[in-house]
């Protein structure tokens, strides 16, 4: 039973995922590839709050608060340029995923690449 109730919630988030990257292409007509690392921002705030012993509100809270600054600040320093001064769409693709590698880069510094146990 544990594995059913596992495998739903794996699947409900993963289609909460896919949900907001096929919304996210409808609308812009671009593939979004910094999705995944906002969602991942996310995740390493409240499993650092979980393992903090922080109540899972405020987890939850602080990782969407976190999320949207680094999405306001990653268009406004890294996207909005280049797409102003870019008319091909690929030049932009490619150029785009520079801030994507930096934001994994500032994660794997500060949480470290060593698996830790959540709990």
């Amino acid at each position: 039973m544990e594995t059913l109730i596992s495998g739903l919630s794996d699947g409900a988030i993963y289609g909460l995922i896919a949900m907001g990257m096929s919304i996210t292409f409808y609308v812009t007509r671009v593939i979004n590839f910094a999705h995944g690392q906002l969602l991942m921002v996310a995740v390493m705030i409240i499993a650092e709050g979980s393992l903090a012993h922080w109540p899972l509100a405020a987890s939850i809270l602080l990782a969407f608060v976190a999320s949207a600054v680094i999405a306001i600040l990653t268009y406004l320093i890294a996207i909005r340029p280049v797409v102003r001064r870019l008319a091909s769409t690929s030049n932009t693709r490619r150029t785009l995923c520079a801030p994507l590698m930096e934001e994994t880069r500032i994660v794997h510094f500060l949480a470290g690449q060593k698996n830790r146990p959540l709990g």
